[in-house]
């Protein structure tokens, strides 16, 4: 059988702790105040810490329990994303856009006709323009 990811069990570790007679603001002060309140109960509804303050309440645990870390509650590993990966935005040739605007009228055209001339598209019939093919300074190849 092939081995699977686990992670701890947060919420568990945490109802262990209010078993053993700590409530959240002794939890929160035994840790140092790494943690508040808030966070204890974020972790009740499935959040898990950081790394450091994991450990610190690992270390809590074992103390309150008397048991080995290796029994500390666990679960199958969330493999999941933390923010959605949002797709990236093609700029026009990496120009800055607050220098479009100048950059359109040092040249005479609108900004949607510069944005086609330096994404390399061919400008359309509807340009006010017939400018060719333009090079900026910076922006040659």
């Amino acid at each position: 059988m092939r081995g699977y990811l686990v992670d701890f069990d947060w919420s568990e570790i945490i109802l262990d702790l209010r078993r053993a007679g700590m409530g959240q603001t002794d939890i929160a002060r035994a840790m140092g105040h790494a943690v508040g309140e808030a966070m204890i109960r974020q972790y009740l509804a499935g959040a898990a810490p950081i790394h450091w303050r994991g450990e610190l309440l690992l270390d809590l645990w074992e103390k309150q329990t008397g048991k080995e870390r290796e029994n500390a509650p666990k679960r199958p590993a969330e493999m999941r994303r933390s923010t959605p990966k949002r797709p990236r935005q093609r700029t026009a040739a990496l120009m800055p856009t607050e220098h479009l605007p100048a950059v359109a009228r040092a040249y005479n055209i609108t900004v949607p006709a510069l944005l086609q001339m330096l994404s390399k598209k061919t400008p359309s019939a509807s340009t006010e323009h017939e400018c060719g093919n333009l090079t900026l300074p910076g922006f040659e190849e």
